[in-house]
């Protein structure tokens, strides 16, 4: 029997489909003995449980539930006060810490689970990662230094600023590693993906006189860290972590920046994906999102009111984005235009009619006597510099990505949140 595991907060009631997929994809691929275990609080509806029950029947397999209000009421209300008082958690949903109950919630009897993501779709069997030799390791995950798996075409030669394009750990430097110099960069690992050794975690925090997810939050009171949960576990168990193949965690932005580096065409692989930030659209002959729609339409979660929904939500956005549009033009009618990019990205930007470029590398002083463009992928760091020095988005620079349509690599319009928000 192999056993998975889960965690969950659905506020609006919009968030199950996303296990949902990440399920149905485990359960396609594999025709071994699956328990899933569902760790998940009251925002569970009815009505989406009973889904989650089909679905899993459908494949003749087990879904057991553990709603944490039920099991753990004064327990959890406690664990929710702490979680509110921590440092720059506001970002993250409660339910990411759900997975740090696993080693107490789960029944003794299980010795080991394998914990997803919502966000995670299986493209191979599961039993390939449950049968690999841990040994004596608590912990398994990926670490996020290793981009790619060591195999053709993803073994192919980078520079060092493409690879800066690349790596997460570039793109979002762990304060963990740099600022608070806690975990070496190098065993930094991602917690979507992780093979838990519960007997053993078990048995470390018992002689500590705690548990997991107690040790975790006081780690995450002591610290002002980034990645709230993950950064916990990388705290407690870097130096002890069993590092997983990179194919059982492969990014879908990552792998879809390498392809657009490289020029090689897409292809889907025989791994695990991971769908960071909750990476899904509408764009014909993408690879991942047609991956991530085929188990989607076999959840039972689109139905007719999806349907209807989505049409809406399109209609809205594109409503959304000709204001927004018409705002920004108003504003830049009175500055100058400057764009902001990689050196390698000023040919096709000059192209387009920019004259004024400046290389992101060597970006200087700021003046608002200019409108700036930022074309770079990771636009959120530097939107928080813009942002602290008193500069206001959509009136003194906008994400410029989102304004080139697809076919000049731009983000016009993101569906993904039109599946989101559904």
């Amino acid at each position: 029997m192999i056993h998975v595991c889960y965690g969950m907060s659905d506020e609006d009631g919009h968030f199950t489909k996303y296990p949902a997929v990440s399920i149905c994809s485990l359960l396609e691929n594999t025709s071994e003995k699956i328990s899933i275990h569902f760790i998940h609080d009251s925002t569970l509806t009815p009505a989406n449980k009973d889904k989650l029950i089909e679905l899993v029947a459908k494949y003749e397999q087990k879904i057991f539930f553990y709603n944490v209000d039920e099991l753990y009421p004064d327990r959890m209300k406690n664990l929710q006060q702490k979680y509110d008082s921590i440092a720059k958690v506001g970002k993250w949903s409660v339910g990411a810490m759900y997975r740090l109950l696993a080693p107490e919630i789960l029944p003794p009897e299980i010795s080991k689970v394998i914990y997803f993501d919502t966000d995670i779709v299986l493209n191979l069997d599961v039993k390939e990662l449950w049968n690999l030799d841990m040994k004596t390791y608590p912990i398994a995950a990926k670490v996020e230094a290793d981009i790619f798996p060591n195999e053709p075409p993803y073994n192919k030669k980078l520079t060092e600023e493409q690879i800066k394009q690349i790596d997460f750990t570039f793109r979002f430097p762990k304060k963990l590693c740099t600022e608070l110099n806690l975990v070496r960069y190098e065993n930094y690992f991602a917690s979507d993906v992780m093979i838990l050794n519960l007997k053993q975690i078990r048995e470390i925090f018992e002689e500590e006189n705690s548990t997991l997810i107690d040790t975790s939050f006081d780690i995450l009171t002591r610290y002002d860290m980034q990645f709230i949960d993950q950064d916990a576990l990388n705290y407690l168990f870097s130096e002890t972590c069993y590092h997983l193949p990179a194919k059982y965690n492969v990014f879908v932005l990552q792998d879809g920046t390498y392809m657009n580096l490289t020029g090689i065409p897409g292809k889907i692989q025989r791994w695990i994906y991971h769908y960071s930030g909750y990476n899904q659209g509408f764009q014909k002959g993408n690879p991942f999102f047609e991956l991530w729609f085929r188990y989607f339409l076999k959840t039972g979660f689109l139905d007719t009111e999806m349907i209807f929904n989505i049409a809406e939500d399109y209609c809205r956005q594109l409503d959304d984005e000709r204001m927004r549009m018409q705002s920004i033009l108003k504003t830049i009618d009175r500055k100058k235009i400057t764009a902001i990019a990689f050196k390698e990205t000023f040919p096709a930007l000059k192209n387009l009619g920019f004259e004024n470029i400046i290389d992101v590398e060597n970006l200087g002083e700021l003046s608002k006597d200019f409108f700036y463009m930022i074309f770079i992928n990771g636009y959120e760091l530097l939107r928080e510099r813009f942002l602290s020095q008193g500069f206001v988005e959509d009136l003194d620079f906008c994400n410029g990505m989102k304004i080139l349509t697809r076919s000049q690599g731009g983000l016009f319009r993101e569906d993904r949140y039109i599946i989101r928000d559904m």
